[in-house]
């Protein structure tokens, strides 16, 4: 097994020409980035990461950016995520990385959710793992816990950083 390192575009606000200068001299492996939501932009990345024979990571949120609309059911949220898997898979990503969900869902709603989520992962041939995040489903370790009691094979992506927020 080899470890690769993904240099992130959260927060970067330079071109992706500049980013991929910065990575490769890093040493970075591949780059993690929002998913163009449009047709022609999904069409320009792919094509920049095929050129640059580039690893790619793609972040996914449902319903409908960071942080999710509150009024949103869990059917949008699923409805949401099924038309961003089939777009991410136009660009062969390694995985797909999903912040989904809310918080405010009850427990059987979430496990629910994720089992559906990982139904549609399958469905469109993508790997997900779900991002810890205050506001979304994952929002604390002990919901986070018992869901991996009822889903096994639900995978994680760690942003400690919400936990520390949401429990404090």
């Amino acid at each position: 097994m080899k470890l690769e390192i993904f240099r992130t575009l959260w927060g970067y606000s330079a071109s992706k020409a500049q980013a991929l200068d910065e990575l490769l001299e890093a040493g970075f492996g591949g780059m993690e980035a929002r998913l163009p939501l449009e047709a022609r932009e999904r069409a320009e990345f792919g094509a920049f990461l095929k050129a640059n024979e580039l690893a790619y990571i793609s972040t996914v949120f449902t319903a409908y950016d960071v942080l999710p609309e509150q009024s949103a059911s869990p059917t949008e949220h699923l409805l949401d995520l099924d038309k961003k898997l089939a777009w991410a898979a136009e660009l062969n990503p390694r995985f797909v990385n999903v912040l989904a969900g809310n918080d405010r869902w009850p427990l059987a709603q979430q496990v629910e959710f994720f089992g559906q989520a990982m139904a549609l992962a399958r469905k469109h041939g993508q790997f997900c793992s779900f991002e810890t995040h205050r506001s979304r489903s994952l929002f604390n370790p002990w919901l986070t816990l018992e869901l991996i009691r009822q889903l096994p094979d639900l995978r994680f992506t760690s942003d400690i950083s919400h936990w520390v927020v949401t429990c404090e």
